[in-house]
């Protein structure tokens, strides 16, 4: 697969964005027009938009994620390989911070997590635009990171896992539209359980209690 670099899914989400505010901006004139009524259909276009580049744009996030850690792999693994063995002390740690930063533009931090038992390494471009922290997660037990004995260990192969970001996608609005069809499918199941449960509620007596049940809604997910 070919992936787009950090910088130009950053920058195609920053593009989107805009897009978005601005296709905002048209609707709520719209709206606040006296012949509102005659512009639905303009209404409904941009609604109907602004919800598939919401949805377009937690893809882009989960993709910049997936890139920024392609990217630090490599450097990652060969500035740890320098300081293999050694205590991550305050010195060692700024050096560390330095020789990526100058690699790859990005922040990053090692953190040794003793109840979890694995080394966190959180990463944030020096620029960062929306203030979200990469993390990426390796397990001690196989001896890559920082140990539990506060010294560094080389990473051997590619132990190095994302830890709250989802694959990338190679087309977003592609993906966008089939999760869209998702909601679509599991609303109209909702409305088929809808039904089934006034039936149900209806025939109940006054004794018997009606199992709670809470109404799914896809326009609050985003």
């Amino acid at each position: 697969m070919n992936m787009k670099t950090y910088a130009e899914i950053g920058r195609e989400a920053r593009e989107l964005s805009a897009a978005m505010r601005k296709a905002q901006a048209e609707l709520e004139e719209l709206l606040a027009r006296d012949d509102w009524k005659e512009t639905r259909a303009r209404q409904t276009s941009l609604a109907q938009w602004l919800t598939l580049s919401q949805i377009r744009l937690h893809i882009l996030q989960d993709n910049e994620a997936n890139a920024m850690a392609e990217e630090l792999r490599p450097a990652l693994a060969d500035v740890l390989k320098q300081y293999d063995g050694k205590p991550y002390g305050p010195k060692t740690a700024e050096k560390i911070r330095e020789a990526l930063k100058a690699r790859t533009g990005l922040q990053v931090w090692l953190t040794w997590k003793q109840y979890g038992d694995y080394c966190l390494i959180s990463a944030r471009p020096v620029d960062c635009y929306h203030g979200d922290a990469l993390e990426l997660e390796t397990i001690y037990a196989a001896g890559h990171g920082l140990g539990g004995d506060n010294r560094i260990h080389a990473l051997d192969g590619d132990p190095l896992r994302l830890r709250w970001h989802r694959p990338y996608v190679a087309d977003p609005e592609a993906r966008a539209r089939e999760i869209l069809a998702a909601f679509d499918a599991v609303e109209e199941q909702v409305a088929k359980f809808d039904a089934a449960y006034k039936t149900l509620r209806d025939l109940l007596p006054s004794s018997m209690d009606c199992p709670y049940y809470a109404r799914w809604n896809k326009t609050t997910l985003f």
